[in-house]
């Protein structure tokens, strides 16, 4: 588990179960610190934004002039933040369950809700539509669609359903 920011930060072990490994990121490597909530903020199995330091982090980037430029979004007082909501168990392996961003992890893709969106916005019946998270999958998370249909158009699933898997 890694970022561009910050490189490897935690592996899984090879001797866990498939689901151990396949639930989890697996557990921080030596010298990444990992930030706990805020007393009473979140515990146990709630979810968190999720922000790691460690000595080898990315320094930042520059702008389109060469100057150096470091969001703050990203970095704030050395604490990076992944973007991932998460929580650590209890031996201490991180377990992932969304993002800040509105994109969910679907067989080892990032898939955005607004690309979802947008895909189910070209079926002629659909006059809005909005994507949120649904439960946990083999796959990811599941996405659910929540559409509201123009007044008097045919109903077409098959035509959303091809739509949404275009994505």
């Amino acid at each position: 588990y890694g970022s561009t920011e910050l490189g490897v930060i935690a592996a899984g072990n090879p001797l866990d179960s498939f689901e151990e490994r396949r639930d989890t990121a697996g557990t921080p490597l030596i010298g990444v610190q990992f930030e706990t909530p805020a007393a009473g903020a979140a515990s146990g199995d709630a979810a968190f934004p999720l922000r790691f330091r460690h000595a080898y982090a990315c320094a930042g980037y520059a702008d389109d002039e060469g100057k150096p430029v470091m969001p703050a979004t990203l970095c704030e007082d050395g604490w990076f933040s992944t973007q991932d909501l998460g929580s650590i168990d209890p031996e201490g392996r991180i377990r992932l369950s969304g993002r800040i961003d509105h994109t969910v992890k679907r067989d080892g893709m990032l898939v955005a809700f607004a690309d979802v969106e947008h895909a189910l916005q070209q079926v002629d019946a659909i006059d809005r539509v909005v994507v949120v998270p649904g439960g946990s999958t083999p796959r990811g998370r599941e996405l659910v669609a929540v559409c509201t249909l123009i007044a008097g158009a045919p109903k077409d699933a098959a035509a959303m359903n091809r739509a949404s898997r275009l994505c």
